[in-house]
């Protein structure tokens, strides 16, 4: 078996990737061709790519990657869980078990940085084990109303973890 390995950029395999992936590779390649003069200016400090060809070859190992990612997911076929807003790629560990991460409900509280979340790890034969997380920033004080929504949000959380399990 031989690979192909032609491709000069990204948009070379964008059959490959999800309309969503293409979007992001497009967004963030226009985002870091506009950002290159930045990065040659003195004062700039760290790692810069040295040319417009320096970004393709990073955004063309990265796509490559995503391509690879996608021909995994597809050859396992499992179908997403219900209630589920964003999954990640199938990955083996070290022991060779499949897994892949889920994004479940997110709640959040109107102006301020907090957010009750359901994440799962989903295995081969379907089940998801989920895990409730709670992020509160704590630099600000919250108000009474806040303090009140938050403990509503844990609630809801906590049942719906309850449900999923």
């Amino acid at each position: 078996m031989s690979t192909d390995n032609t491709a000069t950029c990204w948009r070379d395999i964008a059959d490959q990737l999800t309309p969503q992936q293409v979007a992001r590779f497009d967004r963030q390649e226009t985002m870091a061709m506009r950002s290159l003069e930045k990065w040659r200016q003195p004062e700039y400090g760290g790692w810069a790519p040295e040319s417009a060809e320096d970004i393709a070859r990073g955004f063309l190992a990265e796509a490559r990657w995503e391509a690879a990612q996608n021909l995994t997911d597809t050859m396992i076929n499992i179908p997403v869980p219900a209630g589920v807003r964003e999954v990640e790629h199938w990955e083996a560990d070290d022991t060779g078990t499949w897994t892949r991460q889920v994004h479940g409900t997110e709640r959040t509280l109107a102006g301020f940085d907090a957010a009750i979340y359901l994440e799962g790890i989903q295995h081969r034969d379907s089940t998801v084990t989920w895990s409730l997380y709670a992020h509160v920033e704590d630099s600000e004080a919250m108000t009474s109303g806040q303090v009140r929504q938050l403990a509503a949000h844990l609630v809801e959380a906590a049942d719906e973890l309850d449900r999923l399990q």
